[in-house]
């Protein structure tokens, strides 16, 4: 929702997902998988995209006029209802044909994301909070196999901390 967004402050707060039950016509707003609330730092990279966004989403409703319909959601239909789920996965594998790059699996570039927190010596609980898992042993599982490169030196240091043994 764009009342989550706080661009000025570069924090978004995550609060709910949708969904589109099979039984029930229309979206469904529920907690999360872990029901927490959480509060993200956003990249500059990020805000100046949402930025953008933005501006199409406003020159949108401009043009969709009375059809538009405010639902408050920052991904929208061209006339401001929620997007159906299918469609950002649509455009994802467009563009990657368009650019002859291989298919991805929907949470790939979620694990990538993690991937390169770990590579940027984030730590466990910083990545445990951003990709909002209810335990830090969850984002052990998944991730701890990438981190016996992730932090090169470890055996320096302790090294320098009690000596070579020498």
């Amino acid at each position: 929702m764009w009342r989550d967004v706080d661009l000025d402050n570069t924090r978004l707060t995550v609060r709910q997902q949708i969904q589109r039950p099979r039984v029930t016509k229309g979206i469904v707003a529920k907690k999360t998988k872990t029901h927490q609330i959480r509060t993200l730092d956003i990249p500059a990279f990020t805000v100046a995209a949402i930025h953008r966004h933005r501006k199409r989403q406003l020159e949108g409703r401009l043009l969709a006029g009375s059809r538009w319909q405010d639902t408050g959601y920052e991904f929208t239909s061209s006339i401001g209802t929620p997007i159906n789920a299918s469609n950002p996965r649509t455009r994802l594998k467009a563009m990657l044909t368009a650019y002859e790059l291989p298919p991805l699996r929907w949470h790939e570039p979620r694990h990538s994301a993690a991937s390169l927190m770990l590579a940027q010596r984030a730590s466990i609980q910083d990545m445990q909070a951003m990709l909002g898992h209810s335990q830090i042993s969850v984002t052990m599982d998944y991730y701890a196999h990438l981190m016996p490169g992730a932090w090169p030196g470890g055996a320096d240091r302790m090294d320098a901390a009690f000596g070579t043994g020498d």
